[in-house]
């Protein structure tokens, strides 16, 4: 049983708003576009995601603290051996006495140098006496190679710990800082865009309001059936890339995730044609905590995140006549899981 806590780096008594903290800020290090799709941070990611999933709920936090608390009670400890259980007696010789060899003592260096010394003095006077050989070339080649070898292996063993020490944490925290950066700019561009288009409010006050909750009860229902499949970043996809409806019609979708592996969480977005770009940045924002639906103008409707094996319904009415796009906003899926929602007028 995964330990969620100590993946998000809390204590069990941690409140909401320290999961979403520390939740916002390992998504942003461990995101698999910020790393270029690395495995490592891919799976380290879906557990980031998972565990905020199951502690940003009360109701799947609570059930999942009874059972990791379970969990501990019932790992009892082994019994320990006893002393005589594991030491094995030792037998010693009786009635039997080996004193140590005496080793020979090595005369001190001060009086080996003196010798030297002496030898060197009376080698002069001496001339009969041969002198002592010069050393041979095979020993200077071997001494001059160790020498070589162990400065190389310093070198390497230095470039070594600056590159892992050094290099890596500062391309880390480059990394960090550019995706600080990008949401920075998307926020920045969002505020300017809003404050240029100010005047306009007039405009969009004229417009009706789009509202998914206005089901009128005598209306045509039509029922859509949405399949996410695939178990990889390379095959998931909807079955379907084209739905369709008429105006004043009840919309009942039901969205069925068929894929198997657990990271596979997939939802519906109905969103206006030319908002995709800008969707799936704000989705980043929101993060699991919002089911990666965003809170903006240029989303209709959104259900949440589906695990696989799992089904769900969503029911609302049908948009004003035109051509609308369906999204999965899950981190990554937008440019796979896409499609066209295509309204009609009603025939009179």
């Amino acid at each position: 049983m995964k330990d969620y806590y100590y993946i998000l780096g809390l204590n069990s008594n941690a409140t909401k708003d320290e999961i979403k903290k520390a939740y916002r800020k390992l998504s942003l290090k461990f995101h698999p576009d910020v790393n270029s799709g690395d495995r490592f941070f891919e799976e380290r990611f879906k557990e980031i995601l998972e565990a905020n999933e199951i502690l940003s709920d009360d109701v799947k936090r609570q059930q999942y603290d009874s059972k990791l608390f379970a969990l501990k009670n019932s790992k009892k400890e082994e019994p320990r051996q006893t002393y005589n259980q594991w030491q094995e007696p030792k037998e010693e010789p009786r009635n039997t006495y080996n004193p140590p060899p005496k080793e020979k003592q090595a005369p001190p260096k001060e009086e080996k140098k003196e010798e030297q010394k002496y030898k060197s003095s009376h080698s002069s006077s001496n001339q009969n006496k041969s002198q002592p050989p010069p050393p041979s070339k095979k020993k200077t080649k071997r001494s001059s190679v160790s020498q070589f070898v162990t400065t190389l292996l310093i070198t390497i063993g230095i470039c070594f710990f600056y590159y892992v020490f050094v290099v890596m944490p500062r391309k880390e925290k480059a990394k960090q800082f550019d995706v600080e950066m990008f949401l920075n700019q998307q926020d920045s561009i969002q505020n300017t865009t809003s404050t240029e288009t100010g005047g306009s409010n007039s405009l969009k006050e004229e417009k009706t309001a789009y509202d998914p909750n206005a089901i009128d009860a005598n209306a045509q229902v039509i029922e859509i059936t949405l399949k996410a499949l695939g178990n990889t970043m390379a095959e998931i996809r909807y079955d379907q890339t084209e739905l369709k409806a008429t105006t004043g019609s009840t919309v009942k979708l039901t969205l069925i995730n068929g894929a198997k592996d657990s990271s596979m969480q997939h939802n519906f977005v109905l969103i206006e044609k030319d908002a995709m770009q800008k969707v799936t940045d704000e989705a980043v924002k929101a993060g699991i905590a919002e089911q990666f639906v965003p809170n903006i103008d240029e989303v209709l409707i959104g259900s949440h995140m589906i695990m696989p094996g799992y089904k769900s319904t969503l029911t609302f009415a049908a948009p004003p006549a035109g051509e609308y796009k369906f999204m999965c906003t899950y981190p990554g899926h937008y440019s796979k899981m896409n499609g066209k929602f295509i309204v009609e007028a009603k025939e009179n």
